[in-house]
């Protein structure tokens, strides 16, 4: 009846702390939805609480409750009535087990911290990444299916004229977009075997994304009439296929519009980041959009960089351009949730280890605190009867302090050595830094030195505070 009884206690507060869990991962489930649903792309997701998810909660707290609430209940009622009778206050600390799971919790709580730190540090490393482009302030309009350049001219001096907007252009694609355009170049009569990225884009467009020039001039009306055709190169270019002489007014050969054309250099651009934000910025080449004749491209996008709220500008664009496009819906994006969507594995990843982490932390010190606190519960004869021969407080307070101490350097020490052993499975998600990174695992030996010492403060400031004349008098 005992073990029944002690049995259903544990079972009510698995069942409790389920229950919360349920609530706390409705909130959080849809947090990481938000973060799935970023970009262009949108996703939906089902978040119903179902019966699989219930039975699955059900079994989980049975499972809790026979592992953790079952062995400490028979370990109780094992012990000799005479025993019981005599222990002062509460059980004796008995066997190794309850030290064993404390270093294990601090050992698995270093372990996802280390990852969440790593994962934290690759986030930051990507936004602060040199993109060569300034995304902030800048709506994308996107314009499906095969139009004529007319069309593209017209939205163009449409867009130009709405309040608030400062420049506007057009392109084949953008950074990070996704999208593609690739061919291969003979310079000096030699044909390279590496294809370049290839965008036609529209004067104002290195303007509008505030894209430096390095040297040369935009494109400009003027080049769409000429029959020379005009090239701009970024400094990978320049630098890779001619080092030794100035690029501007060479000349190489490309296929453009399926044709095979010489294209004049006249300027050089910063490095734009490509599709993917871990990878250097590809040679690419950037043609005239209304000189080249794109025909081929069933996708082009307006860029407009704006001054000001973005709701507004975005909802006056629509208004101009919706007429103009044949039943087919205006889409206007900011740039910056391209950028954003760009990163959004990255983003996942990292709030999902920092929540476990969070969690882990938590839980070390519970641990900790609850295994501190019940040795102290259980020794309160002994505590005071060193008070009462003259034991210093602090000298009390430095047995439970070194205690914990114990529990959370070992725990330390477990932890660095299996997280640096699994870190290298976390190699190829992380950007900017290795996985033994030496900050990352200082700065998260630190804090869970630090939260072991604030959870064992209280049971050590307890048992400073125990009164030797009640504690000898309950024998």
């Amino acid at each position: 009846r005992l073990v029944q009884q002690l049995f259903t206690e544990s079972l009510m507060l698995s069942l409790g702390g389920a229950v919360l869990g349920m609530y706390v991962a409705a909130f959080l489930s849809r947090h990481l939805v938000d973060l799935l649903a970023t970009g262009p792309l949108k996703l939906t997701f089902d978040l119903t609480v179902t019966w699989h998810i219930l039975a699955f909660m059900a079994a989980l707290s049975l499972a809790t409750t026979v592992l953790f609430g079952l062995a400490p209940a028979w370990q109780a009622t094992a012990r000799k009535p005479v025993d019981a009778l005599k222990a002062v206050s509460g059980i004796p600390l008995r066997g190794r087990l309850l030290p064993f799971v404390v270093t294990a919790q601090v050992a698995l709580c270093l372990v996802l911290l280390v990852g969440a730190g790593l994962f934290v540090q690759t986030l930051r490393n990507l936004q602060s990444l040199k993109t060569g482009f300034e995304h902030q302030g800048v709506l994308l309009v996107d314009v499906a299916g095969q139009r004529p350049l007319s069309f593209y001219k017209d939205a163009l001096d449409i867009v130009r004229t709405v309040p608030g907007v400062m420049s506007a252009s057009v392109a084949t694609n953008t950074p990070l977009s996704g999208a593609g355009w690739s061919e291969k170049v003979t310079i000096d009569g030699v044909t390279q075997e590496r294809e370049l990225s290839f965008f036609a884009v529209s004067p104002q467009y290195f303007q509008t994304l505030r894209t430096p020039f390095v040297r040369g001039r935009d494109f400009s009306s003027t080049d769409e009439g000429s029959l020379a055709r005009v090239a701009i190169v970024n400094e990978t270019f320049a630098r890779r296929y001619f080092p030794k002489r100035d690029p501007i007014g060479s000349h190489f050969a490309a296929s453009v519009a399926r044709a095979s054309v010489d294209l004049e250099i006249v300027g050089i651009v910063s490095d734009v980041i490509g599709n993917d934000l871990r990878t250097t910025p590809p040679a690419t080449v950037y043609v005239p959009y209304f000189q080249v004749q794109v025909m081929s491209q069933n996708f082009s996008s307006l860029q407009v960089r704006i001054s000001g709220p973005a709701s507004p500008i975005a909802d006056a664009i629509r208004r101009e351009l919706q007429p103009r496009m044949s039943g087919t819906p205006v889409e206007v994006r900011s740039l910056t949730a391209q950028v954003d969507s760009a990163s959004v594995r990255e983003r996942l990843v990292t709030s999902l280890a920092t929540g476990l982490g969070v969690v882990a932390l938590v839980l070390a010190a519970i641990g900790l605190y609850g295994l501190l606190a019940y040795s102290v519960a259980s020794h309160t004869r002994e505590i005071g009867i060193r008070v009462a021969l003259g034991a210093n407080p602090l000298g009390v307070v430095t047995l439970v302090l070194r205690l914990g101490a114990r529990l959370a350097l070992a725990g330390i020490a477990i932890g660095v050595v299996t997280a640096a052993a699994l870190s290298r499975f976390v190699d190829g998600m992380l950007f900017g830094l290795t996985p033994l990174d030496p900050a990352t695992f200082v700065g998260v030996s630190v804090l869970l030195a630090t939260t072991a010492f604030l959870a064992s403060c209280i049971p050590a400031r307890r048992a400073m505070r125990v009164d030797p004349i009640i504690s000898i008098r309950a024998e």
